[in-house]
């Protein structure tokens, strides 16, 4: 077959055998750096070949090579699939201009990935989608997301049941799969849940996917998220993949991240290992493109080269899979208000800051005490008098050791007394204990829910399980009832069987339930796919590094059904330094998003995440 690299045609043979598709070319630089960029790609000197994986990838990107538009006509390119009109659907429901938009996308391309901000309506969406598909559906997500996604069932009047489940049931699901038949339809609900390539539930939901299209010609996939890139803009790879395969050039978000980023290679001060190192995103032509330095800020070492804005350039590249909707494009609410608040430590609090510092070996280690600290506590591993049988010789006192000569060759093993449990056969159990200490943390909490004792709901989240357990106690005593969601579950101290109950009881009001309740959470595990639209604010005691948690934690107050005049403000207190810095390491990532996602004028100052 004829394939093209570049502005040159190149003649492949092709043979498939098995799982794999042998290719033959004779020698040339373009096409050994055009097949590199396959799944699987790998050279074989003895036969003088190249072999393939025979995959849905695969098969895309070969059939857009082959595509010659002088003489081959537009429907026999892959990508003319999305480049299609539009088909303009109807609703029974009174939905907004942009959610028809979204839902035409869905109907009219089948396998799609829905980049909406939160609280733009992709729920109703997708279900609007399911019930006009007949035939099996899945919905998998989060479990706080499902919680707030089986709300929506009753509030709508949904006519159909979809089988709900988490990504990590998805993983059992699908490791006893076999060859049962797929469901005609799947909502990836939170999708970024399954960016990075290599987790198992990625797996899972790449090996569901490739089913769906095999299983059913017109089978759909439907992925959605609000933050679909929170870390850096690779993050989009493996979601495009699990939509369809081949979609983006790239074959992995290594090799996507390399045309994205300038990398180079830095050596390990503590190992003298080689790994690769991110100098700086290509998200500007007026950065360098060796150097990745600003031309007003660039060094004379070396000449200026300009680069290209790739971050851009690859949202341009997701048109047609990708619909992106940004709210203030498509709502009329009122911004958010980002407010900061900052108390000074005690002298107190100065000292344990600086013991902590000297005293850590590891700047990791410091940072995430001196984040305990700036929330008034710290962890501490206390013997609970207990002993279990040591993991490593099994109760035999006993293991083998590898010994090495001068030159650090391995020269065998030998029998030594074990030197984990240090020939006792046994290791002591520990449990970690919280200690507290005074912060001025607390006292902003109890003014900011005494600023809202007449709306009766507030939202705060903190970053640790242990902050949240004294936030936990001090809020309830000051009057106030609790819904708290974390990593342990849902709990609550109002008389309350389950999650969809609290989550009802909270968004009623006080005026209806009568009731101060705050709901209070971690992040990651009550920052996706819920509405807290009854309380105007969220606090944030302390945050995570995590921009996944902290993005969509921001907008469950910021969405359809919030009271416009109240607004929606968040709060973030700096106590120490360390509360500072992993702000700005959120604004960093969020400006990155906004970019893949198209928002040029995104921007925030310093107060805001």
């Amino acid at each position: 077959m004829r394939v093209r690299a570049g502005n040159q045609w190149l003649t492949w043979n092709l043979t498939e055998t098995g799982r794999v598709i042998e290719v033959r070319f004779g020698f040339n630089r373009a096409a050994i750096n055009l097949i590199k960029t396959f799944k699987g790609a790998r050279w074989h000197p003895d036969k003088k070949i190249w072999t393939i994986s025979k995959c849905q990838r695969n098969m895309f990107q070969l059939k857009h090579l082959a595509y010659d538009p002088k003489i081959h006509e537009p429907e026999e390119s892959p990508y003319h699939w999305y480049d299609q009109d539009l088909e303009r659907v109807t609703s029974r429901r009174p939905l907004y201009d942009h959610q028809i938009d979204m839902l035409s996308h869905v109907m009219t391309y089948k396998r799609v990935l829905l980049a909406a901000e939160m609280g733009t309506g992709k729920t109703l969406v997708a279900y609007e989608a399911t019930e006009r598909v007949p035939g099996e559906w899945w919905w998998i997500g989060p479990k706080s997301a499902l919680a707030a996604v089986e709300l929506e069932l009753y509030k709508w009047d949904i006519r159909i049941r979809p089988t709900f489940m988490t990504y990590e049931r998805l993983v059992r699901v699908m490791a006893g799969w076999g060859t049962k038949m797929a469901p005609r339809g799947v909502v990836f609900d939170e999708c970024s849940k399954i960016k990075n390539e290599a987790a198992q539930r990625s797996k899972a939901a790449l090996a569901l996917a490739e089913g769906v299209r095999e299983d059913h010609e017109d089978g759909y996939l439907i992925l959605m998220s609000g933050a679909p890139s929170p870390k850096d803009p690779s993050n989009w790879w493996h979601q495009c993949e699990v939509a369809c395969p081949g979609f983006i050039r790239e074959g992995t978000a290594i090799k996507l991240k390399k045309r994205l980023a300038i990398i180079d290679e830095a050596t390990s001060l503590v190992t003298g290992a080689v790994y690769p190192r991110l100098v700086a995103w290509r998200d500007d032509e007026n950065k360098c493109n060796i150097c990745g330095a600003l031309k007003n800020e660039h060094e004379e070492d070396h000449a200026w080269v300009p680069s290209r804005n790739e971050v851009l350039g690859l949202y341009k590249r997701l048109r047609g899979l990708v619909q992106v909707k940004l709210k203030k494009d498509c709502m009329d609410l009122p911004e958010k208000q980002y407010r900061l608040i900052e108390c000074p430590p005690s002298k107190m609090i100065q000292r344990f800051a600086s013991l902590i510092k000297s005293n850590s070996t590891r700047a990791v280690t410091a940072l995430t005490l001196l984040r305990e600290l700036s929330d008034g506590f710290q962890y501490k591993d206390v013997a609970s008098g207990e002993t279990k049988t040591c993991p490593e010789c099994s109760g035999t006192c006993r293991s083998m050791q590898v010994t090495v000569d001068d030159a650090g060759h391995s020269t065998g093993e030998e029998d030594v007394v074990c030197s984990y449990c240090s020939g006792s056969g046994s290791i002591s159990i520990s449990r970690r204990e919280v200690e507290e200490i005074p912060t001025p943390k607390d006292d902003i909490l109890q003014q900011i829910l005494g600023e809202h004792e007449e709306v009766g709901r507030l939202v705060v989240y903190a970053g640790f399980t242990g902050s949240i357990d004294k936030c936990r106690r001090l809020i309830q005593s000051c009057g106030w009832d609790v819904i708290q969601v974390d990593g342990r579950g849902w709990t609550s101290s109002l008389d309350l069987k389950n999650s969809v109950e609290m989550l009802l009881r909270f968004q009623e009001g006080s005026e209806v339930s009568k009731n101060k309740i705050c709901f209070l959470g971690h992040p990651g595990s009550a920052g996706m796919g819920l509405t807290l639209t009854a309380s105007p604010t969220i606090l944030f005691y302390s945050n995570s590094f995590n921009a996944d948690d902290r993005i969509q934690a921001e907008d469950r107050i910021h969405r359809i059904g919030m009271d416009e005049n109240r607004g929606a403000t968040i709060i973030d207190i700096i106590h120490l330094d360390t509360d500072r810095l992993v702000l700005e390491n959120l604004r960093k990532k969020r400006e990155l998003q906004a970019l893949s996602m198209g928002d040029l004028e995104f921007g925030m100052n310093h107060t805001e995440m």
